[in-house]
C-alpha cells in the first residue's frame, strides 16, 4: 500500500478488483494478467499516479514450451493450482500484441511462480568470459540465438546455479 502510494480505501478497492478479476480468469496467480486490456485497465485504475510504470509482456518461444511444461510438471504436485505462466503457456497463448515492440531476450529460470535471472547468479561474468556477450540499450540480449546459447550454458552449470531449467 505504501510502496504504491495507495490510500487504505484505494488499496481495498485494489484487492477487491484483483479478486473479482481472478474469478473471471483475467488475473492469474501470482501477478499475471491474461491480456493487455486487463493490464491497461489495472494501470489506469490504480497506478495512473505513477508516471514511470510500463506494461511489458514476457513470452517463451514456441520451441521451448514443451520442455518448460515437462519441467514444471515435476513440481506441480506441490501446487494445487497451476501458476498463471503455466496456464498461459499450456494454452499456447501468444505474448505478441499488435503494435508491440520486441526489445530483447533474457535468460530466466521459472521456480514456484516466479523467475530467477542469470543476473541473480552473477552469470554475466561467465558469459563475458566465454562468449562475445553484450546487452542492448534495454539491458537485454539482442537475438534468440544468443539467448539460447546462454541458456544452454546456464543449464550445463548444474548445481552452480539455481536448480531450474534456464530458457530464453
Amino acid at each position: 500500500m505504501d510502496q504504491l502510494g495507495l490510500s487504505l480505501n484505494n488499496f481495498q478497492l485494489f484487492e477487491h478488483w484483483i479478486e473479482e478479476h481472478r474469478n473471471t480468469g483475467d488475473v492469474l496467480f501470482p501477478q499475471v494478467f491474461s491480456d493487455l486490456h486487463t493490464a491497461e485497465e489495472f494501470l489506469k485504475r490504480f497506478l495512473i499516479h505513477l508516471p514511470d510504470i510500463r506494461i511489458i509482456s514476457i513470452g517463451l518461444p514456441e520451441q521451448y514450451i514443451v520442455d518448460f511444461l515437462k519441467d514444471v510438471e515435476l513440481f506441480s504436485s506441490k501446487n494445487p493450482e497451476p501458476y498463471g505462466v503455466e496456464k498461459m503457456l499450456s494454452q499456447h497463448h501468444p505474448p505478441g500484441i499488435e503494435g508491440a515492440k520486441k526489445v530483447g531476450y533474457e535468460v530466466l529460470g521459472f521456480d514456484s511462480g516466479s523467475f530467477h535471472s542469470y543476473l541473480c547468479n552473477g552469470l554475466e561474468r561467465d558469459l563475458h568470459q566465454h562468449f562475445n556477450f553484450s546487452l542492448n540499450r534495454y539491458g537485454l540480449i539482442d537475438s534468440i540465438e544468443e539467448a539460447d546459447r546462454y541458456s544452454d550454458y546456464c543449464n550445463a552449470l548444474g548445481e552452480d546455479t539455481e536448480s531450474v531449467l534456464w530458457s530464453p
